[in-house]
């Protein structure tokens, strides 16, 4: 369901993708999303749950660099496909470097990587051996 955050909630530093406990909210047509939403009321509250780690086999079949830092990873694995972030220092110590222009040759030579993931983000990943 849609969340949409009003006045001072919407200056929490929640980020997309993340796991969150909202207290408060009332459900109601929200013109923008066009559906019905949880919106904040004077009393929500907002609280980052701990993110449990997972880990899947993936086939990475796209990457670009992110809007903040890091990259964009576009994964498929079971015919579903799935966005996640990855942070530069975990490409770096993935794929060896940063430059997009050799992650993108090392995709041509392996693909598959199984990776740890904690909410959207991919927080380590190893190529899958073969």
């Amino acid at each position: 369901m849609p969340v949409a955050l009003w006045n001072t909630a919407a200056l929490s530093p929640v980020k997309s993708g993340e796991t969150v406990k909202l207290t408060h909210m009332v459900a109601k047509y929200n013109n923008f999303h066009k559906s019905i939403a949880l919106n904040t009321t004077t009393h929500t509250t907002i609280q980052l749950t701990e993110q449990q780690n997972t880990s899947a086999t993936l086939t990475i079949i796209g990457i670009e660099p992110n809007t903040d830092e890091g990259f964009q990873v576009t994964t498929m694995a079971n015919d579903s496909i799935k966005e996640y972030t990855m942070e530069d220092d975990v490409a770096e110590i993935t794929f060896n470097s940063k430059d997009l222009d050799v992650i993108l040759d090392s995709l041509e030579q392996q693909d598959q990587y199984t990776v740890t993931i904690q909410g959207l983000k991919i927080i380590s990943a190893a190529p899958t051996a073969n």
